[in-house]
């Protein structure tokens, strides 16, 4: 199980948005490109705007209602992070855009995941 979260860096020096198994932790997503992070809510943002930089068009053999409040319009594409690890929206096509996804899921502090992959 892989468990990912921002933590905080041994020496202090601040922290990353990481991975956790079998005791070992790495920093996960541009975390590990780059210095770390001032507080946890900046390592936390850096994996959003990381996940929501290439959001991915996804098509399905079902169709749901478009989730943009009063469209209705039935959709069978979603529009989600690459890896899944946040939500994904059925989503019409003239709201299958990055900023309508980004206004159903927008940045909230204090997330983590929990994967099996």
């Amino acid at each position: 199980m892989n468990y990912y979260e921002a933590r905080p860096l041994k020496d202090g020096r601040g922290g990353h948005w990481t991975g956790l198994n079998d005791g070992q932790i790495w920093p996960a997503g541009a975390c590990g490109e780059h210095a770390p992070h001032s507080t946890k809510e900046e390592a936390e943002r850096c994996f959003y705007e990381y996940e929501t930089a290439s959001l991915v068009e996804r098509t399905w053999a079902s169709a749901h209602r478009c989730e943009v409040e009063g469209c209705g319009v039935w959709a069978d594409k979603s529009l989600g992070p690459r890896g899944g690890s946040l939500a994904g929206s059925y989503l019409c096509d003239a709201h299958r855009t990055p900023e309508t996804w980004r206004s159903l899921h927008p940045f909230e502090p204090g997330g983590s995941i929990m994967s099996s992959w």
